[in-house]
């Protein structure tokens, strides 16, 4: 799914630079709910998350599609953004905390990793590119969450990508 041809040609990619110093507010790894301040659809994704049972089913579901030649979210990455975002982080082996996220980059170099960001009316969404030398590129669209809006800080420390908002 390719957010940059959706038909409206005003929306860009533009470069994010990546600090190498640690982020002064980075929020303690606690889990996603916290008490009652927390919304119904991060508590949905959090129970997904947590479901390791659904997982089998998941797994054997999207071999079903693609051996069926169907690309299997595409339809729920367009209703739920956020839900592509989750498939993404635990792809990753990452971390989605309540201002930001974590995502582990052990053996790659400050040099391999590109982050571009689109925005557009609604919402925010982050290219990642890690290029090595031999392996192919590895690119991962990631739609933030509405609440992204404003600036979007990355830094890169000790092998993990932090994102925040």
């Amino acid at each position: 799914m390719d957010i940059a041809s959706n038909g409206n040609n005003m929306e860009q990619w533009q470069d994010m630079e990546i600090s190498l110093e640690k982020p002064t507010d980075l929020a303690p790894t606690t889990p996603i709910s916290n008490g009652l301040d927390v919304t119904p659809n991060l508590l949905h994704d959090e129970f997904h998350q947590q479901a390791g049972h659904l997982s089998e089913v998941e797994q054997l579901h999207s071999h079903v599609l693609v051996t069926a030649g169907m690309l299997p979210e595409t339809h729920i990455a367009e209703v739920q953004p956020q839900r592509q975002l989750a498939w993404v982080i635990k792809e990753l082996h990452g971390r989605l905390n309540p201002d930001g996220l974590t995502v582990p980059l052990l053996g790659a170099a400050i040099d391999q990793i590109q982050l571009q960001v689109m925005r557009t009316e609604t919402r925010a969404t982050v290219k990642l590119t890690i290029s090595e030398e031999n392996n192919p590129t590895l690119e991962r669209l990631m739609p933030l969450p509405e609440e992204a809006t404003g600036d979007i800080n990355a830094h890169f420390v000790n092998g993990k990508l932090h994102l925040r908002w």
